[in-house]
């Protein structure tokens, strides 16, 4: 039975360091992170492997850490973690109320027939041959999905779509996108296996909302990783305002 192994996903443990990571925000309640592809958000069943969340406490340098969201291996962006207990509930409203507001980039093999578009579905887990779980788009039985999309750039076959999911389902815009014939490049769960590609590119770009303690409104915006920049160079993709070298 074959076994599916995501690109940035392998059975070797990582060997990143505190200062291979970059720290978007941080004050006293929140710490903002920009994740590497292939480093899991939290500890796995390999003993063996770091998180970032177990690389972040080793490090002793935070004494309380609260983690509120995930995103997949082999995704890299931002994720953010509250440094107080007292500010867990207020940060948890925040995905409760989506009033968080989330954009992913992802280079699609495909492009789309318009420059704005949008998924709405219904999904439901599923196990591959391999254990694997898997989403499905279904007609019945799922729960409800959304994702607006719109299209940055395009170029021979490729595009750079920006995501902007309205719910939070597993693998919901790998799936949202794959269904539409669209699938990002370096999936191997949703798509196909690429050389071109060393991983899923899909990027957590940009979190927006109202700082549950001071409810300052916060614009954070991860830088593109070398990896993801190599791709859009490569395939003649620009990202528009992106000036960052």
């Amino acid at each position: 039975m074959s076994k599916i192994v995501e690109m940035g996903q392998t059975n070797e443990a990582p060997k990143w360091g505190i200062a291979d990571l970059e720290i978007v925000f941080e004050d006293e309640s929140l710490l903002v992170v920009n994740k590497p592809a292939g480093l899991p958000s939290q500890d796995t069943v390999d003993e063996r492997r770091l998180s970032l969340y177990s690389l972040l406490q080793d490090s002793q340098r935070w004494p309380y850490l609260a983690l509120h969201h995930r995103l997949d291996v082999p995704t890299s962006g931002l994720i953010l973690f509250g440094k107080k207990k007292s500010a867990n509930k207020a940060i948890g409203q925040l995905f409760q109320e989506k009033t968080l507001k989330k954009t992913y980039w992802a280079v699609t093999c495909g492009e789309p027939g318009s420059d704005t578009f949008y998924r709405d579905c219904f999904l439901r887990a599923v196990k591959s041959t391999g254990g694997k779980q898997l989403m499905r788009v279904v007609n019945s039985g799922g729960d409800p999905s959304r994702t607006d999309f719109s299209v940055l750039s395009r170029s021979a076959g490729h595009a750079l779509v920006e995501c902007r999911p309205q719910t939070g389902r597993m693998h919901q815009i790998r799936i949202h996108l794959q269904s539409l014939s669209l699938p990002i490049a370096g999936d191997a769960l949703y798509g196909r296996v690429d050389r071109r590609f060393p991983r899923l590119q899909l990027h957590a770009r940009c979190l927006e909302f109202a700082h549950p303690v001071t409810h300052r409104p916060l614009r954070l915006e991860a830088s593109l990783p070398q990896d993801m920049k190599l791709v859009l160079e490569r395939l003649h993709l620009q990202a528009p305002g992106f000036t960052e070298s």
